[in-house]
């Protein structure tokens, strides 16, 4: 048993990965080298979040891991007026944020997803 949650919570959302979809079996691609455990699958975009044994150099899991094995920057936190700023936001305007800021990184990750997704 591992002392690590099974589910991602970025942006408040439990995490539908690639690695939770595959189930048990380690995807042939972590095999084939592509990438280093379950959890690192879509990797920087897609993946779940770092693995903090392996950050530690204590992950026995190896290639079963659901957690990413890639260095993950730090997730960047917003200043107090800028969190204020998004509250005042009318729910129409921050949906059309929130979609160019998507539309933007599917744009810039679009050759990453193609390979993950053949």
């Amino acid at each position: 048993m591992t002392d690590q949650p099974t589910s991602s919570t970025r942006i408040g959302y439990p995490a539908t990965t690639a690695a939770r979809v595959l189930g048990p079996a380690v995807p042939a691609a972590v095999v084939a080298g592509r990438w280093p455990s379950r959890g690192s699958i879509g990797h920087p975009e897609l993946c779940q979040r770092g693995c903090i044994k392996h950050a530690a150099g204590q992950c026995a899991a190896g290639a079963a891991c659901d957690f990413c094995h890639f260095r993950h920057a730090r997730d960047y936190k917003l200043e107090r007026t800028d969190r204020q700023l998004l509250r005042r936001l009318s729910r129409f305007n921050l949906l059309r944020i929130t979609l160019t800021l998507l539309e933007r990184r599917i744009g810039a990750r679009r050759a990453q997803a193609a390979a993950i997704f053949q």
